[in-house]
């Protein structure tokens, strides 16, 4: 698994699939699970606690990317099923960034390991550990083929933007002011 090689931060597109017995799944695709299939949602979720608890002085950062737009109740169901989600960080409030985001120990300390990011997450109240991506972090541009040509300035969300919400930088999320 890439938490055993470090990687700390863990994205995944998730998908409606049917399953082999009818009902609604949702799985780990890109574009189409027709294309490839990586499993369930709750799978992955499952083999993120086992890691987390075996790792207990680490932090996790998830970021889903909603493709079906699954509700906050479909994806706590997920969470629930991993069992995973008394890992989860809850932020002070569910429509601000916070001014100040807890440390790395403090977050450790409270038992609050894993950060959960969800693109395209409509209003939250069933989950609201499941943070909505755009409410509490903004992308740069892709297109950088220098460390030169980095920049600050959002790419999205296109307004609403503060001082106070992290950056994304292709593949990694910081709170390093721009």
């Amino acid at each position: 698994m890439q938490l055993s090689a470090g990687v700390r931060l863990l994205t995944a597109q998730v998908h409606s699939a049917n399953s082999s017995t009818g009902t609604t799944e949702w799985h780990l695709c890109h574009t189409s699970c027709a294309l490839l299939d990586a499993g369930t949602l709750s799978s992955w979720l499952g083999e993120i606690k086992t890691w987390m608890d075996s790792n207990p002085n680490e932090v996790v950062t998830v970021l889903l990317v909603n493709s079906d737009n699954a509700s906050a109740d479909q994806l706590a169901a997920q969470y629930a099923a991993a069992g995973i989600e008394h890992y989860a960080y809850t932020p002070p409030s569910a429509t601000i960034a916070p001014s100040e985001w807890p440390t790395l120990n403090t977050l450790i300390n409270n038992g609050t390991r894993l950060l959960n990011f969800v693109a395209s997450l409509n209003a939250n109240t069933a989950a609201p550990y499941l943070m909505n991506e755009f409410t509490y972090i903004f992308e740069n541009d892709y297109d950088n083929t220098s460390p030169s040509n980095y920049s600050c300035t959002a790419n999205r969300p296109a307004t609403g933007v503060t001082a106070a919400m992290m950056v994304r930088s292709p593949g990694r999320i910081s709170n390093l002011q721009c």
